[in-house]
């Protein structure tokens, strides 16, 4: 079974701060657009089965990215899920699912000043997670569904 989701729209700011931006919203500069949609092919997309522990664990692999893209000003992953019974549960424990991206070494290109960081490299895409939308940095922005 194959899933979509946007995971943000470019040009703006994370609603909430992200684990480890050490309370600064973000925003993904162009620049690194280019490192995310080259390394998101491949990699994981992890979800968690408690509803009450909705973290970035990456121990339960629900799916695969097969691909990136810009659509308009979305960015957006497609792939297959390798658990769909698990994916459907873990749906049916929220009215809206989100995704959230999982980076590491993000270059930050304004100072530390600033309450939105720029982000304009970023080293390694680690993968991405299914998320309540309520929890997701990017809030109403990120969407995720399965295809039937």
């Amino acid at each position: 079974m194959k899933f979509t989701g946007v995971l943000f729209i470019i040009g703006k700011p994370s609603v909430l701060c992200p684990e480890g931006s050490r309370g600064h919203k973000i925003l993904i500069a162009p620049e690194a657009i280019q490192d995310m949609l080259e390394n998101f092919p491949g990699k994981p997309l992890w979800a968690c089965r408690k509803a009450e522990n909705w973290t970035h664990n990456r121990q339960e692999i629900a799916g695969v990215i097969d691909k990136a893209q810009v659509i308009g000003d979305m960015f957006v992953i497609f792939g297959t899920l390798v658990d769909v019974y698990e994916t459907l549960d873990i749906a049916a424990t929220v009215d809206t699912l989100g995704l959230s991206y999982d980076i590491s070494g993000a270059y930050v290109g304004n100072t530390y000043e600033f309450s939105v960081w720029n982000i304009n490299k970023i080293s390694q895409v680690l993968g991405a997670h299914i998320i309540p939308q309520y929890n997701a940095a990017h809030k109403e922005d990120c969407l995720f569904w399965i295809e039937s």
